[in-house]
């Protein structure tokens, strides 16, 4: 038996799966071959830490594994955040950023739309938090206007 072929069978003369007529060559030819010797040594010094090492424990099962956890508290504050946001946009009007309106004595008036412009022009608020503060923000406006 060559080296090349005693090393192609180590493996199975070492889980003793080798056929008995191989087997005897195998030894005939480990008893002339220093090197093929020591190569089946270490290889069974590694099988047979293997064999005392055992197999490892699984730490979690395969289904845990890629699983994304959400915190209960996490879920409440991302469902009150979208509930906040769609309220805030349904009380929001949509004013245009031209506005065209009858002043006083009649004239229509074309203009760009600004700040005062946009609390004045909300004349139905949706809610009565709406309306306080958009009474606060007139008044504020008014003092403004008269200074």
């Amino acid at each position: 038996m060559t080296c090349d072929e005693v090393s192609e069978r180590t493996a199975l003369y070492l889980t003793e799966d080798l056929a008995a007529d191989e087997g005897r060559a195998l030894e005939d030819h480990l008893e002339v071959c220093d090197r093929c010797h020591a190569a089946l040594e270490a290889d069974d010094r590694i099988l047979s830490a293997l064999h005392r090492a055992g197999r490892p424990v699984a730490t979690s099962t395969p289904s845990d594994s890629g699983r994304i956890t959400i915190r209960p508290w996490a879920a409440a504050v991302l469902a009150a955040l979208v509930f906040g946001a769609g309220w805030w946009a349904g009380t929001v009007d949509r004013v245009p950023s031209r506005k065209s309106s009858p002043t006083e004595d009649g004239r229509t008036v074309t203009g760009s739309v600004g700040p005062s412009d946009l609390t004045r022009a909300r004349t139905r608020p949706t809610n009565g938090l709406s309306r306080g503060l958009l009474a606060l923000r007139a008044a504020s406006m008014d003092r403004r206007d008269r200074k």
